[in-house]
Order: C-alpha cells, then structure tokens, then sequence
C-alpha cells in the first residue's frame, strides 16, 4: 500500500451482496476515508458515502481500513497475490 500507485480491484463478497475494493494511491487511507464519511452515519458530512446509505453505526454500509497497517492486512485476507494487478508499475 505504497508510493503512488493507483490499484482498485473490485470482487464479489461472500456474505449477503456486498463487494471488497482495494485501492492502492498516495494517501488511500485518508482519502478513502473521507470519501465514505464518519462511522456515525448521523455524524458524516453530507454527500459522502455513509451519509447517504448507513443506517446506523452497526449498518454503516461501508468499510474503510483506518491505517496502512491495517489496509495490508485486510487486503491479504480478502485478495490472493495473484488477484491483485496494476496499471502504474
């Protein structure tokens, strides 16, 4: 998950309908998080993610790993090597 590379691989989730993204960018984590809003769908800014589709903080539509470390982790739990590609080498 670094240097400036731009990765998103996009996969069918096994449990009910949702689907795994990893993106890989210069600051992922941070924009990422932005992007889908604060855990507390009643605490998010207007227009992001979580804002527009949560429900509540248990039902908050989205995940979003909140660091480096973690996005690795995740992403090896969810992506073999070999599922994962990119554009920018």
């Amino acid at each position: 998950m670094k240097g400036t590379k731009t990765l998103t691989i996009i996969k069918p989730g096994a449990i009910s309908n949702e689907y795994i993204a990893m993106l890989e960018k210069e600051n992922a984590v941070e924009d990422y998080r932005k992007l889908i809003g604060a855990t507390d769908p009643s605490k998010a800014e207007e227009g992001t993610i979580r804002k527009l589709y949560a429900e509540s903080i248990e039902r908050n539509a989205v995940h979003g790993s909140d660091s480096n470390e973690n996005a690795e982790i995740e992403c090896d739990f969810f992506f073999a090597k070999c599922e994962r590609f990119s554009n920018f080498e």
